[in-house]
């Protein structure tokens, strides 16, 4: 049994794990909690048994993720959860602590996903942390009447406070798990690698983490204003009115009472858009400059090293593109739109230079222009970023296409690395021999990383610190290799159209 400063908690065994589920690290966020800073859980006095995953925070059930996340089947607003994995033997054994950030755009995905539960890689000797946040509308609606009502004088991003908020848990509350409050890896895939960079350039975050690892995610190039327009983009309060106007509340005299009276049911059908899914269009409509979580546009920030000095490690995977392909279905004339729409004056240029001649080729530029030309990209510009201001700077590349996904013909796509780094293959792509040798060797340079910020050790394929002028990166397949360079051509054409 565990104390911890809402009241005990008692897990249970797993091998030589103990894993301890479902552990509230903030009150429910319901009723009048609705729309506001996470607050801390009413204390308890009888041990909490920590054995289920809590529930889900809301979210849509959308066919493109059910093959990627699996059915999410409990959901509620009460969704403030964490889960602890440890093989600690002693609150002295200051273990290095990683915290994982789930993926999803901001408005799916759970902690509970069965590749992400930590058993395996805290194995490797260390305490994994994971955690629900605020989803959706309910993470990141903006509206004047919720600002005027803060203490800080800002509304949105109430999802990136829910992170903090467990973060903050982690240093109060990890010692007695086992874990080293003092040695934090933040680590996330998608849009949690977009949350852990924000946490970078975020002040309230500040000295909460030591280590940040971003798979196939950073900040976004776009970024709405809380209160204000900028050129095309409507501030996200305006689009707080707009949810507030689908709901048939404008008139009301007390909106935020009507709002937060309203079913979450009714929040979440309200709030869906049909945009599409779309590479990195999630950030766009979640997060804002508000003013207290984040006080000035991040990449900006992160540009001119402000950012959190710390080791960093970044990097994608072969086929970034490839699910987004399955929505778009690109032949020749969408992938005109897609570019044109996506690039605007800039996506004649694009379609020049990748010369698209029918639609089998469309498909593959496609994938060029959202895996390499998007999410490779912004990998690079991360670590270059970084290498400046911090020698060990990482880049990865993970290719690995297991025998189960050749057989479908699935690729090596976005989220593919995930079971290889917490060493739990997944149902639907069993992994061989091979797999699990490159799934010990790739969670072992995460796991030397959280220790030492250094994934490098003896007998171990050398990951070169990333260096501008080489650009060196450490390519994950069989057989592991180190290289220079990555897709150079894409991405040295879309860097410089970005700055014509």
């Amino acid at each position: 049994m565990i104390e911890t400063t809402s009241g005990p908690v008692r897990g249970m065994t797993l091998g030589d794990v103990q894993a301890f589920l479902g552990v509230p690290y903030a009150a429910p966020p319901v009723g009048e909690l609705r729309w506001k800073e996470p607050a801390p859980p009413k204390p308890w006095k009888e041990p909490l048994e920590a054995i289920r995953f809590g529930p889900a925070c809301p979210q849509p059930r959308i066919e493109f993720f059910k093959s990627l996340i699996g059915k999410t089947d409990v959901m509620s607003e009460d969704c403030l959860y964490l889960n602890v994995w440890t093989p600690f033997r002693s609150p002295s054994d200051r273990l290095p602590v990683m915290v994982w950030i789930h993926g999803g755009g901001f408005y799916v995905d759970r902690a509970s996903q069965p590749v992400y539960h930590g058993h395996s890689l805290a194995q490797k000797g260390v305490a994994v942390v994971s955690l629900n946040y605020r989803l959706g509308p309910f993470g990141f609606l903006a509206h004047p009447e919720l600002t005027a009502e803060s203490p800080h004088h800002s509304s949105g991003n109430y999802g990136l406070m829910d992170q903090i908020f467990a973060l903050k848990w982690v240093q109060e509350n990890i010692e007695g798990f086992g874990g080293d409050s003092g040695n934090v890896t933040i680590f996330g895939q998608s849009a949690g690698a977009v949350c852990v960079c924000a946490l970078m350039v975020s002040p309230p975050a500040k000295g909460l983490f030591h280590r940040v690892i971003a798979q196939s995610g950073g900040l976004p190039g776009q970024i709405r204003f809380r209160g204000e327009a900028q050129g095309a983009l409507q501030g996200m309060e305006s689009l707080g009115r707009d949810l507030t106007a689908r709901l048939n509340l404008a008139g009301e005299d007390d909106v935020l009472k009507a709002m937060r009276a309203k079913p979450w049911q009714e929040i979440l059908e309200a709030s869906q858009r049909p945009t599409g899914v779309v590479p990195g269009g999630g950030t766009l409509d979640h997060f804002s400059v508000d003013g207290y979580v984040l006080t000035e546009p991040p990449r900006p920030a992160f540009a001119q090293g402000r950012q959190a000095n710390v080791p960093f490690i970044t990097g994608i995977v072969s086929g970034e593109g490839l699910g987004f392909a399955g929505v778009i279905r690109p032949n020749l004339e969408r992938l005109k739109g897609f570019v044109r729409a996506r690039y605007g004056r800039l996506g004649d240029k694009i379609l020049e230079f990748f010369s698209p001649k029918n639609d089998q080729e469309a498909y593959r530029i496609f994938l060029d222009v959202t895996g390499p030309g998007g999410f490779g990209l912004q990998a690079r510009w991360h670590a270059r970023k970084m290498s400046g201001i911090q020698p060990h700077t990482y880049l990865y590349h993970f290719a690995r296409e297991s025998e189960a996904r050749k057989a479908r013909g699935a690729g090596c796509f976005h989220g593919s690395e995930i079971p290889y780094i917490f060493r739990v293959a997944p149902e639907w792509d069993p992994f061989d021999e091979e797999d699990w040798r490159l799934s010990e060797e790739m969670s072992g340079y995460w796991v030397r990383f959280a220790k030492t910020g250094d994934p490098n050790g003896p007998g171990h394929v050398a990951w070169p610190a990333y260096d501008p002028e080489t650009d060196g990166y450490l390519d994950f397949d069989v057989p592991i290799r180190a290289d220079h360079h990555l897709y150079k051509e894409i991405m040295d054409f879309m860097e410089g159209l970005s700055r014509a």
